[in-house]
């Protein structure tokens, strides 16, 4: 009887961090992250190596050592999909995308990945 207790204790643990990891949440798909950078809401942060170079309305991820641009990421305005009302906060190891001041747009940070030949 011990035994089967520990094997559906170990089964519910297991199953229980298996959801946690997951990288969906609920009604949202997973977010895609540029190479080098962890996105959380809509913040993303530079790993090691790689820095964050604004670019009119976007940031660029750069590797450090080579001046290779990896990926980038726009702020857009998740009911139009557009730039308007939103904003690009950069430093070189943080963006964040948010709504202007006084507006009521829905921002969210997209990551735009390299086209392959």
């Amino acid at each position: 009887m011990r035994k089967l207790v520990l094997v559906l204790v170990v089964a519910v643990v297991t199953t229980a961090t298996a959801v946690a990891n997951r990288s969906t949440t609920k009604g949202h798909a997973a977010r895609q992250a540029v190479q080098g950078t962890e996105v959380e809401g809509n913040t993303a942060r530079a790993k090691a190596g790689y820095r964050f170079v604004k670019s009119r309305r976007t940031a660029n991820v750069v590797r450090t050592r080579t001046p290779q641009v990896v990926g980038t990421y726009i702020c857009v305005n998740g009911t139009t999909g557009q730039a308007d009302h939103c904003r690009l906060e950069i430093a070189p190891k943080l963006i964040t995308c948010a709504g202007e001041a006084g507006g009521n747009a829905q921002c969210a940070l997209r990551p735009k990945l390299p086209e392959m030949n």
